[in-house]
C-alpha cells in the first residue's frame, strides 16, 4: 500500500517531485538540506523512514516521482526550455529546474538506486531499435 507522503494533498509523490525542484531554486527551504549534514534532511528522514517500514513501497514511491519528472521532461525539446508546469499535473519550471529535481531525488544514495532500476532510465530503454 502505498504511504501518504504528504496527508493533505491527493498525489503525495507529486508533490514531492515538486519539493525536490524546488529544492534547487532555493535551499534554504530545501528539503534535501539539512542542518547537521545530507543525513539529517527531510528528504533523507523520509527515504530513511520509509525503507525501514517497507522497502516496496519506498521503490513504488521513487518509481513514481520519477515518472513525473520524465512526464514534465518529455514536453521540453532541450533542457533550456520551458516545459512541465504549463500542463495539469506537471513540474512547475523549465527543463533545467526538472533536471535539478531529479539531481536532488539522487542525493539519497538508495533513492539513486532505485532511480537505476526504472524502466525510463536508460533511454532507449533496452533493447528497442533506436
Amino acid at each position: 500500500m502505498m504511504p501518504d507522503l504528504f496527508e493533505l494533498g491527493i498525489d503525495g509523490t507529486l508533490q514531492l517531485a515538486r519539493c525536490l525542484s524546488a529544492s534547487a531554486l532555493d535551499p534554504t527551504s530545501s528539503i534535501t538540506f539539512g542542518l547537521s549534514g545530507p543525513s539529517t534532511s527531510f528528504y533523507s528522514c523520509l527515504c530513511d523512514e520509509l525503507l525501514s517500514q517497507d522497502p516496496g513501497s519506498f521503490e513504488s514511491v521513487i518509481a513514481d516521482t520519477v515518472s513525473h519528472f520524465t512526464k514534465s521532461l518529455s514536453k521540453c525539446d532541450t533542457v533550456l526550455d520551458g516545459g512541465g508546469g504549463s500542463i495539469e499535473g506537471g513540474i512547475d519550471g523549465g527543463g533545467m529546474v526538472i533536471v535539478s529535481g531529479l539531481k536532488e531525488l539522487c542525493s539519497h544514495k538508495k533513492a539513486a538506486a532505485c532511480l537505476t532500476r526504472v524502466p525510463s532510465f536508460l533511454l532507449p530503454a533496452e533493447g528497442s531499435e533506436k
